[in-house]
């Protein structure tokens, strides 16, 4: 599996090195081998993949697992017998991309009303990327696909306190105390969902931070509140925010924290 992204795009036949290269960048791209798909998607740790296969198979798993499936892509499908598969265009519910048209892909296009239907070389790496891409944007899902991960999976980041080092390396990130180790640490998993690490002088080995507990419901009405909550019950100054957006929410925090002053919010919005 290649990329890091919360959707799988999953090819049931190997396209180019190009075309995984450039999907990676967004989402987590596999390829099928010696197991089924279900074992596939399941052993990449997602609930649902986009499907991407030449000839038949794919529309034969969406027959058998459709829960499994969050859009198809089918290019040069043509069964033996089309009559076999006329029922199963009414159960099509997902964005389906049909790729070189024939008389059963064009009658599929026909019945299904979140069909695309485009004829491209699919031996050129940068048209598939292109007709993935839009296909991909199309389906993509409201929520993440991934399933619950594992440990390893959720220390993507690191919050180490100047009593124990110097420097970060990584995707680590460097803070000036202890007690701003942890409620960094505590506020970034709130926010994001995922168990964080703080290095501090009791603990100078990563460590998974405890659970934060309830927060005050003055602040719980924003992800960013639920943030400053935490960290007001720490004694580390506070900056109380009301941003939609997450990132911009987290930086203005970060700098209130290390006792900084918050630059202007250029969207105008109050903090």
């Amino acid at each position: 599996m290649k990329g890091s992204g919360d959707e799988l795009v999953l090819f049931l036949t190997p396209p180019g090195d190009q075309v995984i290269d450039a999907l990676a960048a967004r989402y987590c791209v596999a390829v099928l081998g010696d197991e089924g798909p279900a074992a596939k998607i399941e052993q990449c740790g997602f609930r649902r993949a986009h499907l991407v296969g030449r000839g038949i198979a794919a529309l034969d798993f969406f027959v058998r697992r459709s829960d499994l499936v969050q859009s198809l892509v089918l290019a040069e499908a043509e069964p033996e017998d089309p009559a076999d598969y006329r029922s199963v265009f009414e159960l099509i519910d997902v964005p389906l991309l049909l790729l070189n048209p024939n008389s059963f892909l064009t009658a599929m296009h026909a019945a299904v009303p979140m069909s695309q239907l485009l004829t491209i070389d699919l031996d050129d790496p940068r048209a598939f990327t292109r007709a993935l891409w839009s296909h991909l944007l199309r389906a993509r899902a409201l929520e993440t696909q991934t399933l619950t991960p594992s440990l390893t999976q959720y220390h993507s980041r690191s919050f180490i306190s100047t009593s124990v080092a110097r420097e970060a390396t990584g995707d680590s990130v460097l803070v000036p105390h202890d007690d701003v180790a942890i409620a960094m640490a505590q506020g970034h998993r709130l926010i994001s969902g995922r168990m964080q690490t703080a290095v501090t002088k009791s603990a100078p080995k990563p460590a998974l931070v405890p659970d934060p507990g309830p927060v005050p419901s003055s602040l719980a009405r924003t992800e960013a509140g639920i943030v400053a909550a935490d960290v007001a019950a720490r004694g580390v100054p506070v900056l109380r925010l009301h941003l939609s957006d997450r990132v911009a929410g987290l930086v203005l925090l970060a700098r209130a924290v290390q006792g900084l002053r918050p630059r202007p919010d250029p969207a105008g919005r109050e903090d």
